[in-house]
């Protein structure tokens, strides 16, 4: 198990080379292995948060649901649901949509450079109850695709910068398909078979007049 201040070094094949300093890695831009999450309600809408203002990097900024770095080389397949539910208390069936490869400076001090596994769920509970975790989150909500997207452009100072680009790069594809977003599988591997576990976009994306742009 890799300790909770590191992460995961990769090559651009998803090869293990090592761990670094979680700080370290960000400070030097060093590719490093995470998944990101985007839980969607029956209807089509995104489940996004407010970082905690006490985030080391990116706070107090809105992002996708969840996101977080990978600790445990024997444990991919759990760490994002348990992620998931510890930063939003929001417990669903997770399927990897696809990866991606990105590089962005977040302010002077850091530069985010990740190998991410994308993963996608659907959340039924009627009532929409989630209990996130304060120091982790500062607040959330339900947003649909067009909101999102309108927002991000007249606010972009607002969102994460790799949440831009997901929007940019990815979520247009799960807008196309936000319509078969049902809670039955069949209509959800609809839109795996279109982006189905490959890598979508590999950018290098400086911040441009001070911030990330859509």
């Amino acid at each position: 198990k890799v300790k909770q201040s590191n992460v995961i070094l990769v090559d651009k094949n998803n090869q293990i080379i090592g761990t670094k300093n979680k700080l370290i890695a960000h400070k030097q831009g060093i590719l490093h292995k995470a998944f990101t999450i985007y839980v969607f309600d029956s209807k089509g809408e995104l489940l996004i948060q407010k970082r905690s203002s006490k985030k080391t990097i990116a706070n107090s900024l809105w992002s996708n649901t969840c996101c977080g770095h990978y600790q445990n080389i024997n444990s991919f397949q759990s760490e994002p649901s348990e992620r998931l539910l510890f930063e939003m208390g929001v417990s669903c069936k997770l399927k990897q949509l696809c990866t991606t490869i990105y590089k962005s400076k977040i302010d002077k001090n850091f530069t985010e450079h990740e190998y991410g596994e994308v993963f996608i769920g659907i959340y039924n509970n009627p009532s929409k109850i989630i209990n996130i975790n304060k120091q982790e989150v500062e607040k959330f909500k339900w947003i649909s695709m067009e909101s999102l997207i309108k927002n991000m452009k007249i606010y972009p100072e607002s969102y994460t910068s790799w949440f831009i680009i997901a929007a940019h790069k990815l979520l247009q594809h799960i807008s196309q398909a936000k319509e078969t977003f049902n809670a039955d599988e069949s209509s959800i591997n609809e839109l795996y078979k279109k982006i189905n576990n490959k890598t979508v976009f590999h950018v290098e994306y400086p911040k441009i007049d001070g911030q990330t742009k859509l």
